[in-house]
């Protein structure tokens, strides 16, 4: 896949998720998701909070776009966050899934 394709999905271009992106097979839209929703866990940057982007609003926004997103996060959170040691508040109580979990799910 070419770099264009992976900007263009993380800027969320309307012209390429309309048109490009529903012609992609599974892997290659599992490869998109993996990109953006690990972007600032990978990026190793100290000011990144890889676990902001799994919000409610961003859950559905995804969901609108990919209706088997369910089944990229669930893989791409086995895959690159069950190994991190990311602080969040609750930490003691809740595993990285559940509380990425948690996260979509609030109003």
């Amino acid at each position: 896949m070419e770099k264009e394709a992976y900007t263009a999905f993380l800027r969320g271009d309307v012209n390429f998720l309309e048109g490009s992106y529903p012609e992609f097979t599974k892997e290659e839209k599992k490869a998109l998701w993996e990109y953006r929703l690990t972007y600032d866990l990978l990026s190793r940057n100290p000011e990144a909070k890889p676990l902001d982007k799994f919000t409610r609003s961003n859950y559905l926004q995804w969901k609108s776009i990919e209706p088997d997103i369910d089944d990229f996060i669930e893989v791409i959170i086995d895959e690159y966050y069950l190994g991190w040691n990311i602080w969040f508040e609750g930490a003691r109580e809740r595993t990285i899934k559940e509380e990425i979990y948690r996260r979509m799910k609030e109003c």
